[in-house]
């Protein structure tokens, strides 16, 4: 009886530390997203300002930076994620 319940406790200290991994992931990912999305939304509205000092198309520099919040912002998440269960995984 006594190792069921030394097995059920081992049991609960890894559950624990599941939640403990996706909440620091999720953490993570929304600081992220805390950052990128405003600093885009930056971007886009001096995307003037940035047109005449480079001289290109002002919709083909706001659709490079959607794509790069796109590709920044949601590949980080996806990379920190994938930490998460690499760690539970081993």
């Amino acid at each position: 009886m006594e190792e069921v319940e030394r097995v059920l406790e081992a049991l609960d200290v890894v559950e624990r530390y599941e939640d403990y991994l996706f909440k620091k992931a999720w953490g993570k990912a929304l600081i992220v997203m805390g950052f990128v999305l405003p600093l885009s939304a930056l971007v886009n509205m001096n995307v003037l300002l940035i047109t005449t000092i480079t001289g290109l198309n002002a919709v083909l520099v706001s659709i490079v930076v959607q794509v790069m919040v796109l590709l920044v912002g949601v590949g980080y998440v996806i990379f920190i994620f994938a930490g998460a269960v690499r760690t539970l995984k081993s």
